[in-house]
């Protein structure tokens, strides 16, 4: 009975441990889906940033040398210089306003790209961290499934000997009844080793 009980107990953790694996790999895989999901928002929002910040440091140097230097244009083959606004004129202080502003848009942009590249950096690492410490829950419990198998194994054996065994004593003593039932004395013996 407590060979039979053990084994009960023993059926019972591992089911417990299997159904805290499956739980394990299922947390695991919807971790890796999120995961994914956020690598793709950030892969596509990074490149959002970095090219709109390189669009805008494109116009500010554009600006910067139409203002510092003047315009240049074509007219058929010949250039000629279209001059450029005057120092404390009304079009440089416009010039030097929309380059401010351009200046602080491009820091958004590279202020943002720098935020994202953290934020997926510290996600990545998270997911990481947790992706181990799930191969490491998983790893232990699918040791300790073996384990109790093992020992579940090895109480059937035993259950099944000492079933044998007390089954042989059993029929033993049947056999011992019997013949005091019928008259044999068990402590009297002849040359053969029997009285009747």
């Amino acid at each position: 009975e407590k060979g039979a009980a053990a084994k009960a107990k023993l059926a019972s953790q591992i089911k417990a441990l299997q159904e805290e694996v499956a739980a394990v790999d299922a947390g695991q895989s919807e971790a890796t889906a999120l995961r994914t999901k956020e690598n793709t928002g950030y892969q596509k929002s990074s490149a959002e940033y970095k090219q709109s910040a390189d669009a805008v440091a494109n116009a500010i140097q554009v600006l910067q040398d139409y203002y510092a230097q003047g315009a240049f244009a074509q007219v058929s083959s010949v250039k000629r210089q279209i001059p450029g606004p005057a120092f404390g004129s009304a079009k440089t202080d416009i010039g030097t306003t929309i380059v401010s502003m351009l200046e602080v848009v491009e820091s958004d942009f590279s202020k943002g790209l720098a935020e994202i590249v953290s934020t997926e950096g510290a996600a990545q690492s998270s997911y990481d961290r947790a992706t181990k410490e799930n191969e490491i829950e998983r790893a232990t419990k699918d040791q300790d499934v073996k384990y109790k198998t093992k020992d579940a194994a090895g109480l059937d054996k035993s259950v099944t000997e000492v079933s044998g065994d007390l089954a042989s004593v059993t029929d033993e003593s049947l056999v011992v009844i019997c013949l005091i039932d019928l008259g044999f004395d068990m402590n009297a013996r002849d040359n053969n080793g029997w009285t009747s």
